[in-house]
């Protein structure tokens, strides 16, 4: 038997969240496919801009969520430096906190929202696609899935995944200020960072990878680490691809590329 949904989101990351919410509250009908267990946890500092709090809080993020940070930074090898208190600010929230909140508005908009539902299979020609062997058939499918975006292969688009990002996100790791140093023999054009957050600290690095072998990252950071005193204990070490390359957002068959699938993720942020 095939199933028949009138819009299609393979992916619950920001991107396909929102956009799950808005057209569930437009009255479609909205079926979100993450083929993870939990939504939310991904390799990312958790740094939100101005405009980013701003918008989020206007669709009901708690002002308490996260914490209010000002950044600082540097060269390496020398003195941190304030940058300014307004538009220097950043909060950091968790991903996992951020897709909890997402996905909570989501299931309340009327959406259904399935985890553990990997898509697979898919023909933009026919509208359909299969998750766990069982075909499904789509009006508007939305490519919410990342930079190895399985929708985006499926469309034969280019994606050169040119950025790399490595993190620890250590418990108990305390800092005051967020911090970004550039470090242009070791990291190229990219920047070591720390992320704090409540509970624990983002301790990471991001690469171009024509400048810098992703695998160079993780002793880097095992280095800095040791310079600074942080002793990770057995925090696992995590580390992601970032697509920077634009393709479009809309493409024949009803087929909708957003956030990380689209391509428009920032270069100048990890």
């Amino acid at each position: 038997m095939v199933e028949s949904v009138e819009h299609v989101i393979v992916g619950a990351g920001p991107a396909g969240l929102r956009a799950a919410q808005v057209l569930a509250e437009a009255g479609r009908e909205v079926l979100v496919l993450e083929k993870n267990d939990e939504i939310g946890p991904k390799t990312c500092g958790g740094g939100l801009t101005l405009k980013a709090v701003r918008e989020l809080e206007a669709l009901g993020l708690p002002a308490e969520c996260g914490l209010d940070l000002l950044s600082f930074a540097s060269r390496r090898h020398d003195s941190p430096l304030a940058l300014h208190p307004y538009y220097g600010r950043v909060r950091t929230v968790p991903r996992r906190a951020l897709g909890a909140f997402q996905a909570a508005r989501v299931r309340s908009a009327g959406a259904d929202l399935r985890t553990g539902a990997a898509a697979a299979g898919l023909d933009p020609a026919g509208r359909t696609l299969t998750v766990d062997g069982r075909v499904l058939r789509y009006r508007h499918l939305l490519a919410a899935d990342g930079s190895k975006s399985l929708v985006r292969r499926a469309l034969g688009l280019a994606g050169s995944r040119a950025f790399f990002a490595g993190e620890y996100n250590i418990p108990g790791l305390a800092r005051e200020h967020l911090w970004v140093v550039f470090d242009s023999p070791a990291l190229g054009n990219g920047y070591f960072w720390i992320f704090p957050h409540r509970d624990y600290a983002s301790v990471g690095a991001g690469v171009h990878k024509k400048l810098i072998a992703p695998n160079a990252v993780r002793p880097y950071l095992d280095g800095r680490m040791a310079e600074l005193g942080i002793d990770p204990g057995d925090t696992p070490y995590e580390g992601a691809t970032i697509e920077v390359q634009f393709v479009g957002f809309d493409f024949p068959g009803g087929v909708h590329l957003v956030g990380d699938a689209a391509g428009v993720a920032s270069g100048l942020t990890f």
